[in-house]
């Protein structure tokens, strides 16, 4: 058992149902976060904290040896990957202040050294690519401000921003509909997630895409690479076990991880989504209960 750390899980989905039990692809000391697969499924990026040290590393998505891929003394955090799986996208401080970097890959591996995408007055968060890999999205907390904004890929030109308001602290990208999805306040006292039109900035509630206990808070949250799906997490923390919906239940120990249908989205195209996603927990299973992977 490792106390304290924070390891990456997998589970398998069938039908969008969780099948079998969770299993732990990393074993490294400290803590992973921000999983994202690859376009073809063969690796996973995730930033690790080791001692402090944050920074973007990858691993077979089947299990193996985690690789660290930026080795950079910044904080390097959030990455993604483009959809054409050529790049990968994060946040660093390696400039001074956090803003978005873009790294060429092959292979599980970076061709090259890292190239700053934004420059901005504020922070950059949460980078999110377009479907067609040409944009990113991302929050920029600009004084009390934390607005949607949209860059293109290679860093012409200055970030435009789409939200007024959003209070953002999400967002995902929906290959399907095209709309970018926004969790924010909004205006309000609780956290929303709205479609937002890259080219108009037109906001839509989703009033679907919510926590199940109106209690809960909701956590991360993503769109599966054929738009049928959204997942994310909720922190139930402060809910007794017996109020938790044990069927959607994955991993618990602070949070959850919900897989609801995406039912504004028209029927699905004859299309497989990722037969698998990660979850990240604490790991306090017993060793001698966990499949190796």
């Amino acid at each position: 058992m490792r106390e304290d750390a924070i390891d990456l899980w997998r589970v398998e989905l069938i039908e969008n149902a969780p099948v079998g039990e969770p299993y732990r692809l990393t074993r490294q000391p400290g803590s992973c976060a921000n999983p994202h697969f690859s376009p073809d499924g063969r690796w996973i990026a995730y930033h690790g904290v080791i001692d402090g040290q944050r920074d973007i590393w990858v691993l077979p998505a089947a299990g193996g040896t985690p690789v660290n891929l930026t080795a950079h003394e910044a904080v390097d955090v959030q990455p993604v990957w483009s959809p054409d799986g050529t790049r990968i996208a994060f946040s660093s401080d390696r400039s001074g202040s956090y803003e978005i970097w873009a790294a060429e890959i092959e292979d599980g591996r970076m061709t090259g050294p890292a190239r700053q995408i934004t420059t901005t007055d504020g922070i950059v968060a949460s980078p999110c690519w377009s479907p067609d890999s040409l944009q990113l999205a991302f929050v920029l907390v600009d004084g009390e401000r934390t607005e949607l904004h949209l860059v293109d890929a290679e860093g012409f030109g200055q970030p435009r921003r789409l939200t007024d308001r959003a209070d953002a602290r999400g967002v995902a990208w929906d290959a399907r509909s095209g709309e970018i999805l926004v969790k924010g306040l909004w205006g309000g006292q609780f956290f929303e997630v709205r479609a937002v039109d890259p080219i108009t900035g037109a906001a839509t509630p989703r009033p679907e895409v919510a926590p199940l206990s109106p209690s809960a808070v909701m956590g991360s949250f993503g769109v599966s690479a054929d738009g049928r799906m959204v997942v994310w997490a909720e922190d139930l923390s402060h809910m007794a076990p017996p109020l938790l919906p044990c069927e959607r239940l994955l991993v618990m120990v602070q949070s959850m991880i919900v897989v609801m249908p995406w039912a504004l989205i028209p029927p699905p195209m004859p299309t497989t989504w990722l037969s698998e996603m990660v979850v990240r927990s604490r790991s306090r299973v017993p060793a001698e209960k966990i499949p190796p992977p």
